[in-house]
């Protein structure tokens, strides 16, 4: 019997942030045999989650708080109110619908549409606490980000991932910061003992793109991206397409490059605004959150690769009693 893609899930996420807790519910609401998830169900759920970690000498996180479950009717509100925006925003795409008669959520007719089932990998994709055999799941990831920035750059561009195994690039880290120097028109800049013997990292790089102008010349326009999938390290993880951290291995003539970083995370906060508590976290980079990455996909009809495709279908296949 083959290994469910998502285990844990009888415990709470670990901080208060929203946005944790609106996918928690939406991943309890698509795992139900039921087909929903009400303010009964997560008062359950924090209370599951604090007799596991009281059961558990080893266990990483704190008890739930005993004033979340009291006041849990209050976190629900303003969980609501971020599910509530999600129906409203992603309209067609999203697989899940407001209760009518109940404070809760539950499957949407709509949920096998593509554009839904973006969202679920997407929603899948934030869910790296639950996923014990992640790597599959942020290397579907960065192809289903590469697939999107193909189509967010000028016509023409060559655009790469820059993975061991993507393709374009050697295996051995050297060697592919070389090419890319050369792709950029630039030159490498590491010393000899940058890399261990048989470093196959992507030395902070996912997605690399340039377009070449017709000629040989160097100052073309340069993008470098990276992914992540962490609910924490969307903080600090895109500095690693900084001028600071790149100039140890390459050199570019190019005066700056755009910059992006790939999040499946929903950091919508209606209208202009981000989430709340998130805009001054926010890195100087073009984010592309979960909203952005659909709406991407769904303006120039973006398929899910098939990596992506596989992790949906592990997910709808799971459920959780």
């Amino acid at each position: 019997m083959a290994a469910e893609l998502l285990v844990g899930l009888d415990r709470a996420p670990r901080h208060t942030h929203t946005y944790l807790w609106a996918d928690y519910i939406e991943l309890r609401c698509w795992l139900s045999l039921d087909g929903y998830f009400s303010l009964d169900d997560a008062e359950e759920a924090l209370q599951e989650s604090a007799d596991y970690n009281a059961g558990n000498e080893d266990a990483a996180e704190a008890e739930a708080p005993e004033e979340w479950i009291d006041k849990m009717s209050g976190k629900w509100s303003t969980c609501e109110l971020a599910l509530r925006r999600r129906a409203q925003v992603f309209g067609a795409a999203y697989p899940f619908r407001i209760a009518e008669d109940y404070r809760g959520i539950e499957k949407s007719l709509a949920g096998d549409s593509g554009d839904a089932r973006w969202y679920r990998f997407l929603l899948v994709a934030s869910a790296l606490r639950y996923i014990p055999r992640h790597n599959a799941t942020t290397m579907a990831f960065e192809e289903a980000s590469l697939a999107v920035f193909r189509n967010l750059l000028p016509l023409g561009s060559e655009v790469h991932g820059f993975w061991p195994g993507a393709g374009r690039y050697p295996a051995g880290a050297p060697e592919r910061v070389t090419q890319l120097a050369a792709d950029l028109r630039g030159w490498p800049t590491f010393s000899d003992n940058a890399f261990k013997a048989g470093d196959r990292g992507d030395s902070g790089l996912d997605l690399v793109a340039w377009h070449p102008l017709w000629d040989q010349r160097n100052r073309i326009p340069v993008a470098l991206a990276q992914c992540g999938c962490s609910s924490e390290e969307w903080k600090t993880k895109p500095m690693s397409t900084s001028r600071d951290k790149l100039n140890n291995l390459f050199g570019l003539s190019t005066s700056e490059w755009g910059r992006y970083y790939f999040m499946p995370h929903d950091m919508h906060g209606g209208g202009h605004r981000w989430t709340d508590g998130v805009d001054g976290d926010l890195p100087a980079v073009i984010v592309m959150d979960r909203l952005r990455i659909l709406r991407a996909a769904q303006h120039f009809e973006t398929p899910l690769p098939r990596s992506a495709e596989e992790r949906v279908a592990e997910f709808d296949a799971q459920t959780f009693r």
